[in-house]
């Protein structure tokens, strides 16, 4: 039995995007048969079978065979819209990355111009810090040499102050000396034609001294001087040392003309006179040449001093020893 063979006409369109839509297969699938290329051709035998017996249409056979264009017609258009939307995620993607990349040559132009202040900058800094750096390596220098100068300049001051200190201690003693000898010489003067010192009184180093023979406390020795115009030696401008050679060798202890009070040093009676309502436990005494601290009760031999009697004609010699 003889099968008619049905031809459908497919016809595609564009869409916008050059791509046909599923509407438009599904209307090219659907036109009438006037319109069909094959509406003249006229309808043959069917061929035969294997078996020898024709085959004969069916619904289903024809169905099937029309499905698999649509199918694949489908799917070609799913791998299109597929294909459109990977070509527009790839355009958008390769948009942003040329805005990127724009934007970081922007940033590297931008950074290489922050680059050439900052070097820029850089060697300036680099050129006063050289200059800095020489100006306070001549600094230092001056002030080397300056400390050099300075402590050469410190070991002269030494040097002179040691020179110095030594004059003075040679000016000292040659003054001492000299003031003994014009002592000695005044008193020879002023003595050489008058008695200057009362009998029994010794003539020494411009002083009369009287030297007991009998031993009292130091008040009693002190109104003893007083009773012939004397009083007790003072050696406030004489060494101890200064003492006749009889009076430091026999051992023996002289009151003198000092006392102590609350300090431990002692107070001469020219500086401050003794006066009653004072008292004091301590006195002084000269033994072996040296000064000792006593007590005023004890019992020692004294030594008064006196200024010797000028005579009229040494004074007007010498007026300024008349002093002494």
């Amino acid at each position: 039995m003889a099968q008619t063979v049905i031809y459908a006409d497919l016809r595609f369109t564009k869409g916008p995007g050059g791509h046909g839509t599923t509407n438009q297969v599904l209307e090219a699938a659907s036109m009438d048969d006037t319109d069909s290329p094959y509406e003249n051709v006229v309808p043959g035998s069917a061929p035969v079978g294997t078996a020898g017996e024709g085959t004969e249409g069916s619904p289903g056979h024809w169905s099937w065979r029309r499905c698999v264009p649509v199918g694949l017609l489908a799917a070609v258009l799913l791998l299109s819209v597929a294909l459109v939307a990977l070509g527009t995620c790839y355009w958008q993607v390769t948009h942003q990355l040329q805005n990127v990349t724009m934007e970081q040559a922007t940033e590297r132009d931008h950074f290489a111009k922050e680059e050439q202040v900052w070097e820029q900058s850089l060697k300036q800094t680099q050129q006063e810090l050289a200059w800095v750096q020489e100006e306070l390596q001549q600094a230092w220098q001056e002030a080397r040499n300056r400390q050099q100068e300075l402590a050469s300049r410190e070991a002269e001051l030494v040097h002179v102050s040691g020179t110095l200190n030594a004059t003075q201690k040679e000016l000292q003693d040659v003054q001492g000396k000299l003031r003994a000898s014009k002592e000695a010489a005044s008193s020879l003067r002023v003595c050489l034609n008058a008695d200057c010192c009362p009998s029994g009184w010794l003539l020494y180093r411009g002083k009369c001294l009287f030297i007991s023979a009998m031993k009292k406390s130091w008040w009693d020795s002190y109104w003893d001087c007083k009773e012939k115009s004397s009083q007790l030696l003072v050696l406030g401008q004489w060494e101890s040392l200064v003492l006749p050679n009889f009076l430091q060798t026999d051992g023996a202890k002289y009151w003198i003309g000092g006392i102590y009070k609350r300090s431990s040093e002692i107070q001469w009676l020219d500086k401050k006179p003794y006066s009653q309502e004072e008292w004091f436990n301590y006195c002084g005494a000269t033994a072996n040449g040296k000064i000792e601290k006593k007590w005023c009760a004890d019992a020692h031999a004294w030594i008064c001093e006196q200024a010797p009697d000028m005579s009229s004609v040494s004074e007007s010699i010498f007026p300024l020893l008349a002093k002494g």
